[in-house]
C-alpha cells in the first residue's frame, strides 16, 4: 500500500498519553477536575521523592516521616506515578531514537556477552541514558575486538583498548576504517568516563560506530 493511502496512525503511545491527560483533567462533570495549583505541586513532589531515590536524600525531618506501614505504600506509588508518566512522556522521543537504527546483518551471531552489551548500549540510547550507551557500546567493542584477536592470534596479554585496537589493525585482523571507528569509539567512552556527560549526538555516533566495527567482526 502506498504511504499515501495509509490510514493516519493511533500508536498505542498516544493511547496512553490521552489516558494520562484524562486522567487529570477528567471529561465528566460530575468529577472535579485536579485543582491546577495542587496538582502541580503533587507531581512535584513525586518528581522530587524519585530524584531522592536516585540520587541522594538528605535524612527526612523525625516530624516529616512516615508510619511504617506507610512507607511502603507510600514509595509503591511514588514509583508508580513516576515512572508511568515519566514514561509516557518520553515515548515519543524513544520511537524516533529507535526508527535511527537498523539491524545489523551479519554472517554469525557474536557471543552472548557482547551481544548483551550491544543490546543493552541500544537500549540506553533508546531510552535516553547517553553515558550508559557509550560506556556499554565501549564494553561491546572491546568484547568483540578481544574475542578476535584471541581466535586468530591466541592467548590475549593484558592490554588497553587503544593496543587491542592497533594490533588487530596491524595484524589485518580489522580494516583500517574500522579501526578508526573503534578508536572513535574508545575516545568518546573516555570522555564520557573522565570529563563530561555526553549528548544524544555523541551517544548516537558512538553507538553508530560501534555497531559498524562489530559488524565487520562478525561478518565472516
Amino acid at each position: 500500500m502506498h504511504p499515501d493511502h495509509l490510514p493516519d496512525p493511533l500508536f498505542l503511545s498516544e493511547h496512553l498519553a490521552r489516558a494520562l491527560r484524562e486522567l487529570d483533567e477528567p471529561d465528566d462533570e460530575l468529577v472535579r477536575p485536579p485543582d491546577p495549583e495542587e496538582h502541580r505541586e503533587y507531581l512535584e513532589g513525586v518528581r522530587e521523592t524519585a530524584r531522592e531515590l536516585e540520587e541522594f536524600k538528605m535524612p527526612p525531618h523525625p516530624q516529616c516521616s512516615l508510619p511504617p506501614e506507610l512507607e511502603d505504600w507510600y514509595w509503591r506509588h511514588t514509583g508508580d506515578q513516576f515512572y508511568a508518566r515519566e514514561a509516557v512522556s518520553h515515548l515519543p522521543h524513544m520511537v524516533e531514537r529507535f526508527s535511527r537504527l537498523r539491524p545489523i546483518l551479519v554472517g554469525r551471531l557474536p557471543d552472548r556477552p557482547l551481544a548483551i552489551y550491544l543490546r543493552e548500549a541500544t537500549r540506553c540510547f533508546v531510552y535516553g541514558l547517553f553515558q550508559g550507551s557509550i560506556a556499554l557500546a565501549r564494553a561491546a567493542l572491546e568484547a568483540g575486538l578481544n574475542r578476535r584477536v584471541e581466535l586468530k592470534l591466541g592467548s590475549l596479554p593484558q592490554m588497553e583498548l587503544k593496543e587491542v585496537i592497533d594490533k588487530a589493525a596491524r595484524f589485518k585482523l580489522i580494516s583500517g576504517g574500522t579501526a578508526d571507528l573503534a578508536q572513535r569509539v574508545r575516545k568518546l567512552a573516555n570522555q564520557v568516563l573522565h570529563s563530561k556527560p555526553a549528548s544524544e549526538a555523541l551517544a548516537f555516533e558512538a553507538l553508530v560506530a560501534a555497531r559498524g566495527v562489530l559488524r565487520e567482526l562478525c561478518g565472516e
